[in-house]
């Protein structure tokens, strides 16, 4: 017989099963439930970030007809890619990244290495949901810069 503590979920499914974009009009408090499947014990990163954007995306409320809907429709690539651990890290971590960044007056620009394709898409449409801009060097190492517009 296994035993719930908690630490653990069995076989729940994900909270954000989008199949189509949606558009994000305003966070709302999530009730109070139990850890969802994002939230796993062997991870080697804190669970409160997890947690965090867990609470984000369950939040959210969903309206079809809104004249920005490319700027802030949650990428379905962005949705799978949570469903990833190796990813869902990735994804994090940039999450941090970003919102270091543009709460930080004194940074003008962040910097990202050369990363491989799959990566560097990551990171572009992250960059588009913050509406930050940016270049990419010849290099390939991506230059992102803070709009008036951009935020968390």
């Amino acid at each position: 017989m296994a035993e719930n503590t908690g630490d653990k979920t069995e076989d729940q499914p994900s909270p954000v099963q989008a199949k189509a974009p949606f558009t994000i009009l305003k966070p709302t408090p999530p009730p109070a439930q139990e850890p969802t499947s994002m939230q796993t014990n062997d991870i080697s990163t804190s669970q409160e970030p997890v947690a965090k954007l867990t609470k984000a995306l369950e939040g959210l409320e969903v309206e079809e007809e809104c004249n920005d809907a490319q700027d802030m429709a949650l990428d379905e690539f962005l949705v799978n890619a949570l469903k990833n651990r190796q990813e869902r890290i990735f994804l994090l971590k940039l999450d941090r990244e970003f919102c270091n960044f543009i709460n930080n007056p004194s940074q003008p620009q962040l910097e990202f290495p050369t990363l491989n394709g799959y990566y560097r898409m990551m990171v572009h449409k992250v960059a588009n949901y913050f509406k930050l801009t940016r270049i990419v060097d010849p290099s390939q190492k991506i230059i992102l810069f803070k709009t008036e517009s951009s935020a968390m």
